[in-house]
């Protein structure tokens, strides 16, 4: 499992996602179009981030969820999402 995968579904639009049709008239969270997570700044950040708390495998961050989902509001504060053009 890879450290991106923890932050799916984000269900945040503004980082390039979005919800996808599925042929059952269900929808399913589509990340294909993300840019965010993907910058450099953003990526650097993050693994900083983890490394000052301690995170070291992916097994934990699986324990630390809750965490996880506030870091990702944090580091959209002060890295807001532009999409590519």
């Amino acid at each position: 499992m890879c450290i991106r995968d923890r932050f799916y579904p984000c269900e945040d639009e503004q980082v390039g996602g979005r919800w996808v049709e599925k042929v059952d008239d269900d929808r399913i969270w589509g990340c294909s179009k993300c840019f965010w997570i993907h910058r450099s700044d953003v990526a650097k950040a993050l693994l900083e981030v983890f490394e000052a708390l301690g995170i070291a495998t992916v097994d934990e961050l699986e324990e630390r969820l809750p965490e996880l989902k506030e870091l990702f509001v944090r580091l959209k504060a002060k890295y807001p999402p532009k999409p590519r053009k």
